[in-house]
């Protein structure tokens, strides 16, 4: 599947050259989140283990007159949109995202202190999540919905976010917790509005389906 997805790509760079496009053509690669391969003991992925291979996503980008370059800063799904308005030079305001290409631009080496990712998990009644705060130092883990124990790892001393810090470093939780409270506009535990029907898995579905095939 890389090998398929890399030649297609391949083809698609080869055609934007050959027409002439290339000094005149954003190109812009996207991925879903990653996934377990045993790391930390379990494969699959899940709200329970909201580390860096469970949350990041590929976001590469081709632009004209920009030198390749590898960039650390932190940024979040909903920046792509003012980024690619940037890029287009088109005016915008009113978004909750921000744009990456001052960065890009060397203007400044970044533009966010702390991001914020959830995970929904299954539920019946108001829905359930777990939220992830990530900065440049620290990740924070915490159910949104219930009192269950959080986690803090630090990454500068442990960047495999193997050792949970967070009895070492309760006021650090406290002021990373208030990024999640801040998305959601209550305390934690917080009561989210949306409301689900208790359903299966996918996987489950699929594999009883399976079953029922044979």
């Amino acid at each position: 599947e890389v090998s398929f997805v890399d030649k297609w790509v391949g083809h698609l760079l080869e055609k934007v050259d050959r027409m002439g496009l290339k000094d005149d053509t954003a190109i812009i690669v996207l991925s879903d989140h990653g996934t377990q391969v045993m790391d930390h003991g379990s494969f699959g992925k899940g709200g329970s283990n909201l580390r860096a291979y469970n949350t990041g996503i590929v976001w590469q980008m081709r632009l004209p007159k920009h030198k390749p370059a590898q960039i650390n800063a932190l940024v979040q799904s909903h920046d792509v949109m003012p980024t690619l308005l940037d890029i287009l030079d088109i005016p915008y305001e009113l978004t909750d995202g921000s744009s990456a290409m001052p960065v890009v631009r060397g203007e400044t080496d970044k533009i966010r202190d702390a991001i914020v990712c959830g995970w929904s998990e299954f539920a019946s009644g108001n829905a359930a999540a777990t939220a992830s705060v990530r900065t440049a130092e620290w990740n924070f883990v915490t159910s949104v919905d219930k009192k269950e124990p959080q986690h803090l790892f630090d990454l500068a001393a442990d960047p495999d976010e193997n050792t949970d810090v967070i009895a070492e470093h309760p006021d650090v939780a406290v002021e990373l917790r208030g990024h999640v409270e801040a998305v959601v506009g209550q305390p934690l535990p917080a009561t989210l509005n949306e409301v689900c029907d208790t359903q299966p898995s996918p996987i489950i579905t699929y594999l009883d389906a399976r079953k029922r095939i044979r």
